[in-house]
């Protein structure tokens, strides 16, 4: 596969997250987002699995990139709010605010 194969990463993400090989499918999505860092779908592709493998700080994190992308997308906002606790809002809102002061 090419390295620069967005369409195969996407699709291998997705068949390995149907087979439940979640730690490998969020490889192939980090690879995927260094070549298109602005699909917030994938950005809450990769929370999602996060959120399964019970990683919620960074599927937070994932998120939030999400939102970051995309404020205007009605299911973008919902998923920020409806999937995580006020508590890891709240953490990844003060790690974004502090990454951006040391900048």
């Amino acid at each position: 596969m090419h390295p620069f194969n967005f369409s195969a990463l996407a699709l291998l993400t997705d068949i390995d997250v149907k087979q439940k090989n979640y730690a490998e499918s969020i490889e192939y999505n980090k690879r995927y987002l260094e070549i298109r860092p602005t699909d917030y779908n994938m950005w809450m592709f990769l929370s999602q699995t996060q959120l399964t493998m019970g990683d919620s700080l960074n599927g937070a994190k994932s998120a939030y990139r999400a939102m970051e992308i995309a404020p205007d997308v009605l299911q973008v906002q919902q998923f920020w709010q409806t999937r995580f606790t006020s508590e890891y809002r709240d953490q990844v809102l003060k790690l974004h605010s502090t990454n951006r002061e040391q900048r």
